[in-house]
């Protein structure tokens, strides 16, 4: 998933479609948000989650679109399946095995190796977006109850995962919805983010 201050090709088109922008400009200023990193990692490395969809969860209920449904979700699966298991998932099991190479592989070569791989990680992640905007998708509409919207699809998502949440689970998912709802500058932060590795 995207970090603060992630470069210029990663970042959406301007003639982008503009929900796809919108979505990734969201993801990354909510994955930037003290303690979010670590929750998403948290929930992708325990239930083989996609952070994409746990964004979109949130995104979803924080633009007034309400829950995923379960029809949405099972379409939603299916469309970016392919895409984030052979390639998004290819790509982070480079960038991690370049992270600790084998003593004869030359360093300097290969953490520039490691960075382009980061950095086609991120590009990845950005186009899987683009896919899930290309959804049909509920338009926004005038009430709702957003943090209970995105609580409900977090819990339908981890449910079609097939995981059983538990005490600690349940409070990583809070520090993430707690940070989508935040309003910069009056709250306090949460945690503390760390930097992608």
């Amino acid at each position: 998933m995207p970090s603060p201050g992630v470069s210029d090709t990663a970042r959406p088109k301007s003639k982008a479609l503009p929900r796809a922008a919108e979505f990734w400009n969201f993801s990354v200023e909510l994955y930037g948000r003290p303690g979010v990193a670590a929750a998403c990692l948290t929930l992708q490395d325990r239930f083989e989650a996609d952070v994409n969809i746990v964004l979109f969860c949130c995104w979803l209920a924080k633009t007034g679109r309400g829950r995923v449904s379960a029809r949405l979700l099972a379409t939603l699966r299916k469309s970016v399946s392919p895409w984030h298991s052979e390639i998004v998932r290819a790509l982070r099991a480079l960038r991690r095995r370049l992270k600790a190479p084998d003593a004869e592989w030359p360093p300097q070569e290969t953490e520039s190796l490691r960075e382009r791989i980061k950095d086609a990680e991120i590009e990845a992640e950005r186009i899987e977006q683009v896919m899930i905007a290309g959804l049909n998708l509920p338009v926004p509409r005038a009430r709702g109850t957003p943090r209970r919207d995105a609580k409900a699809s977090l819990d339908r998502y981890f449910a079609a995962l097939g995981s059983s949440l538990d005490d600690a689970d349940r409070t990583t998912i809070s520090i993430l919805i707690d940070s989508c709802f935040l309003e910069v500058g009056r709250d306090s932060p949460v945690g503390k983010s760390p930097r992608r590795a």
